[in-house]
């Protein structure tokens, strides 16, 4: 999971650092919301953003805005002595509010919370050998199992976890997926062309469909997009 701090006071920066810190989330630190606005016009991005409200130049408010311009999925968590905010703050999407001194039971309540909402609304968050993920479900294009372990594939990245193609269903699955082949599981949000043989995602990726769950898929494929309005 990566994660940014934004807050101006250096001593407090490293006390939120470790209480967030462990070997499943990769932690930066900015000093000032400048900073980590400029990260995000280069393109970097984060799962989990906490930031202070009063800092220098740009407070964390108006941070919490541009952050939603350019990430509409991330989770903005906001650090302060100052509850009054809390009106403005959800307007721009934040999604906790933090107050002073924030302690370890307090860090590890808005992570379980995170996960829940994850898994309720359009994310959800693995355990994988690279930390924990945040993953948005449109993002995904397709599951595939290799082995004992399962290769979540998206649009810029892939994710592993030894997992099984069974339990990936069981856990996640609300009816946007179905498996076309013993080894796949395919985003039916992603699909945009099909054969009786091949499914095509709309990145371009061919996948083979298995002919005993050709007709199954098409109608699995139909009742996901007049569900979803598609």
């Amino acid at each position: 999971m990566q994660i940014a701090i934004c807050e101006d006071e250096g001593i407090l920066l490293s006390e939120l650092k470790n209480l967030i810190d462990d070997n499943e989330r990769i932690v930066d630190t900015y000093t000032d919301a400048g900073a980590l606005l400029e990260q995000y016009e280069k393109g970097k991005r984060y799962d989990v953003v906490f930031t202070d409200i009063v800092m220098g130049e740009t407070d964390g408010m108006t941070l919490c805005e541009k952050l939603r311009e350019y990430d509409k999925n991330v989770f903005l968590v906001v650090i302060t002595n100052y509850i009054e905010y809390a009106p403005k703050g959800y307007e721009n999407g934040v999604f906790r509010y933090l107050l002073k001194p924030v302690t370890k039971e307090d860090m590890e309540q808005v992570f379980e919370k995170i996960q829940e909402v994850s898994k309720k609304s359009q994310k959800l968050v693995i355990d994988s050998f690279q930390g924990k993920k945040v993953i948005s479900w449109s993002d995904v294009l397709y599951v595939e199992i290799q082995g004992r372990y399962l290769d979540i594939h998206c649009e810029n990245e892939s994710c592993t976890l030894m997992k099984s193609l069974k339990e990936f269903e069981e856990e996640w699955n609300d009816g946007r997926f179905y498996r076309i082949h013993r080894n796949y599981l395919v985003n039916l949000e992603r699909v945009c062309q099909f054969t009786d043989t091949e499914v095509t995602l709309d990145n371009g990726i061919k996948l083979q469909i298995s002919r005993r769950r050709s007709v199954c898929f098409k109608d699995s494929l139909m009742n996901y997009l007049l569900k979803s309005g598609s």
